[in-house]
């Protein structure tokens, strides 16, 4: 079993390390290839056991592995993971860190600082754990994080970032969400701006403009001061009908009491006298009916009655017949 190999560039020859051997291995199939031409006897794969494998293509310092099972390769690689489980490292390039348990850097001058994260491109870099950059100088700096395309920034943790502020990506391709969870593209937030009205519209540049509502001669730019605007209106206009409302039952009352004058005869045009003033005054002459009958016996149609003094005088030509 070969504990430790290192593979020069230079006419050196790689050697098999002289320390006692420990019990954990990797089995680097990948690399059986690179190193079938410099260790004959394990042409397969299978056969390539190793502890640590370094390899120095150039110039720009010697790689480094630390921990069962970590990989460097590259000039200045420096994989320092930690022995036993999966904590090993593996830095492929020049410069390239990795530095955690069960950490990946690979492009030159990658950098992972943390435990499970990795980082893949040229000036790639990961400070925490469980964190992912992909892509030339992208940088993740939260856990949980992940950044994807050339100079994207994750600074926020458990978050996806395909950019940074002011060099902005588009998701394109986006299908529509169906849960909850799920992104929401513009096919499904235009009929949400169109249903608000007041002119409100998606631009081509894709910001969205809101609506604008015109009350009383007033413009409100949300639903909702333009509801409470509304309302407020509304709670006059409900005062003033509450006002005319109680107008018209004391009118109902003025007629109500009216009515009854008129049905008791204690106004209008024709008035009638109470029935106590009726038998106090039952001595006087009375008066005869809109509606009489004259002496020959014809009636008098719409005539007004006659004065006390012509009543008087008609009983004294009935009393005096030689005054006829």
């Amino acid at each position: 079993m070969i504990r430790f190999l290192a593979i020069p560039t230079g006419n050196a020859r790689p050697h098999r390390s002289t320390k006692q051997p420990r019990r954990t291995a990797a089995r680097l199939s990948v690399l059986a290839l690179s190193t079938a031409a410099f260790l004959p006897s394990y042409s397969h794969a299978d056969d390539l056991v190793l502890d640590n494998l370094i390899v120095n293509a150039g110039t720009g310092g010697n790689p480094a592995a630390s921990g069962a099972g970590s990989i460097a390769i590259g000039p200045g690689a420096n994989a320092n993971g930690e022995s036993g489980g999966d904590y090993s490292a593996i830095a492929i390039g020049a410069t390239s860190v990795a530095d955690g348990r069960a950490t990946v850097a690979v492009g030159e001058n990658a950098n992972v600082h943390g435990d499970r994260s990795s980082a893949f491109g040229v000036s790639s870099n990961v400070n925490a754990n469980r964190a992912l950059a992909l892509g030339a100088d992208t940088k993740v700096t939260a856990h949980g994080a992940v950044a994807l395309g050339e100079g994207s920034v994750a600074d926020r943790a458990n978050t996806v970032s395909v950019g940074d502020a002011g060099s902005e990506r588009q998701l394109v391709n986006l299908r529509a969400g169906t849960r909850d969870t799920d992104a929401t593209n513009l096919s499904q937030l235009k009929p949400v701006v169109d249903a608000l009205g007041g002119d409100a519209a998606v631009s081509a540049d894709g910001t969205v403009r809101g609506p604008n509502y015109t009350i009383d001669g007033k413009s409100f730019n949300n639903i909702g001061n333009a509801l409470t605007n509304l309302d407020g209106r509304v709670t006059t206009i409900d005062g003033r009908v509450s006002t005319v409302e109680t107008d018209v039952k004391s009118i109902r009352t003025d007629v109500d009491d009216l009515g009854a004058q008129l049905d008791n005869g204690t106004t209008g045009l024709v008035r009638q006298r109470r029935r106590r003033e009726r038998h106090a005054h039952a001595d006087r002459p009375v008066e005869r009916h809109w509606r009489h009958r004259r002496r020959d016996g014809r009636a008098a149609q719409g005539g007004r009655p006659d004065r006390p003094e012509r009543q008087a005088a008609r009983r004294d030509r009935v009393r005096r017949p030689d005054a006829r």
